[in-house]
């Protein structure tokens, strides 16, 4: 199958890049570029990870401080101490 490409342009954009220009057009000329690839430079990528957190204690502690409120309200009126 033929494929219309203008490798003029291609060569010269790697060349203007710093690249590589490869073209493969069997298996075998594919296998030698992934070789050819494969022996280049490889360089270790860093990457930061951000991770977003979600906090739940304010649901504790609002619910703590309406039970301690009922445990006051409820402490003066109907759950009196007796002596």
């Amino acid at each position: 199958m033929g494929v219309s490409i203008d490798e003029a342009l291609l060569r010269k954009i790697a060349d203007k890049t710093g690249g590589q220009y490869f073209r493969a057009t069997d298996k075998a000329s594919l296998d030698r570029i992934y070789k050819q690839i494969d022996k280049l430079e490889r360089t270790s990528i860093e990457e930061e990870r951000f991770l977003e957190y979600r906090q739940y204690f304010p649901y504790f502690v609002g619910a703590a401080l309406v039970l301690v409120t009922l445990a006051l309200l409820l402490r003066g009126s109907l759950l009196r101490r007796l002596p």
